[in-house]
């Protein structure tokens, strides 16, 4: 794997940043990736009233880190994207696991590294939490995204899909959802004393 180059830092939103976030999600160029048609007829695009009930007030002031927050990305004193840990879950391996979703400001902003960044970034931060395993569900319809998500570490999970919804306790987003996962417990065992 190439080593990630792209500089990022996770700073806190605020409950104002609900609508820049919905729109970064929602923007054409990053929006036809996830969902609406025409690759995903089946998943509606959100409107903000949706998207602010989804991501609940806790993940945008930090107030319950286990029930989830949101961050957002800064590249060199730009925005370019957020990302969220979801709630954390004991698995039935009895391992504290995460899920996450990642969105980047636009396309601009696509390919330069920020995603996997992000990623890596988030997966400090919940090693430090003591969670174990980090996972991501995109569509196989999405190949870029799991492309990043390879770079950053991220491997498809053996299970098959619904037993992966299973095991993290989530369900899953698409109906070709891939579930990629970090153990974040390998790089601990593999640090030096």
């Amino acid at each position: 794997m190439p080593p990630i180059r792209a500089e990022v830092r996770l700073t806190m939103p605020t409950l104002a940043d609900r609508a820049m976030v919905h729109g970064w999600m929602t923007a054409p160029g990053i929006v036809e990736r996830m969902m609406g048609p025409p690759l995903f007829p089946e998943i509606p695009v959100p409107t903000l009233a949706e998207f602010t009930s989804d991501w609940e007030r806790h993940f945008w002031t930090h107030e319950r880190p286990e029930a989830g927050r949101m961050f957002v990305i800064e590249a060199a004193g730009e925005r370019v994207g957020a990302i969220a840990q979801n709630e954390l879950v004991t698995t039935p391996s009895g391992r504290r696991a995460a899920e996450i979703d990642l969105w980047l400001s636009g396309p601009a902003v696509l390919g330069r590294g920020f995603g996997p960044a992000a990623l890596l970034a988030l997966c400090r931060v919940l090693d430090g939490a003591g969670v174990g395993e980090v996972v991501l569900q995109p569509s196989a319809r999405n190949p870029a995204a799991i492309r990043a998500y390879a770079a950053a570490g991220f491997d498809p999970s053996p299970l098959p899909a619904a037993d992966a919804a299973r095991h993290y306790r989530t369900v899953p987003d698409y109906r070709d959802s891939v579930f990629m996962v970090r153990d974040l417990t390998a790089s601990r065992s593999a640090s030096p004393p």
